[in-house]
């Protein structure tokens, strides 16, 4: 496999770092895409530091240096991406080692699907994270992604409830997801850039919608999700005015 990571930065000096060394450590990975979001702190210098000391690490920035949104800026990482696979991170969260070991066997074993998804491991970074997290209803850190496979042709239906499947539950976020680049592209699947929340929603819909997804690693996290005090989840009135 041949992978290109696209990985938006705001506001995440603190954490960046260790995302992309994470992605490094991924024999498969041949490409990270660093998208620099007009952030507020020293995440710009790092993202340069870390450019500078690997050549499969480039950095882009949108006109002006100005702040668009994480939509806007995983499409403009999609736009930059060179390989054969993309898949998404989090400039927060990290790769766990052997992220893409499920994602071969499945895409040796379906030469048709458009990419496969996996579980993520959620885990509390401080007590402000951990106490919005069970606010909003959340029964614990755990694991976050589907608790079993679902049928390509079934799986929009129910991630929307159009078609309810009582033993099937959870939900898929963008770092979860390895899809080929070509499908993505030639079904024009993108981030909605006008919305400031909610975006990573709508585009697992579009690609559960128009392209074939299967499972991959959903009894075991490929991914380390951090939640803590800076999730936009918990900041979703702020969010409605500004972008971050």
């Amino acid at each position: 496999m041949d992978v290109s990571v696209v990985i938006p930065v705001y506001n995440a000096a603190s954490f960046i770092s260790e995302a992309v060394k994470s992605a490094l450590a991924q024999s498969e990975v041949k490409q990270i895409i660093l998208v620099e979001d007009g952030s507020s702190d020293n995440s710009l210098e790092v993202c340069r530091a870390l450019s500078a000391e690997s050549s499969i690490v480039e950095l882009y920035r949108h006109p002006h240096g100005t702040n668009c949104g994480k939509g806007a800026s995983r499409n403009l990482g999609i736009e930059k991406a060179r390989h054969t696979y993309i898949t998404f991170l989090d400039a927060d969260d990290f790769m766990l080692p052997g992220r893409f070991e499920a994602e071969r066997a499945v895409f040796e074993r379906y030469p048709d699907a458009d990419g496969v998804y996996s579980s993520v491991v959620n885990f509390f970074h401080d007590s402000t994270g951990e106490d919005a997290w069970f606010k909003r209803g959340f029964k614990g850190a755990s694991l976050t992604g589907l608790s079993e496979p679902a049928d390509p042709e079934s799986l929009f239906n129910i991630l929307t409830g159009y078609q309810p499947d009582q033993t099937l539950k959870g939900h898929l976020i963008p770092d979860c997801l390895t899809i080929k680049r070509e499908s993505l592209k030639s079904s024009r699947i993108s981030f909605p850039e006008e919305l400031r929340l909610h975006t990573d929603t709508l585009f697992i819909y579009q690609c559960a919608y128009y392209l074939k997804l299967y499972a991959g690693a959903l009894d075991r996290g490929i991914v380390m999700r951090r939640i803590h005090s800076n999730n936009a989840f918990i900041h979703e009135s702020d969010i409605q005015s500004t972008r971050s």
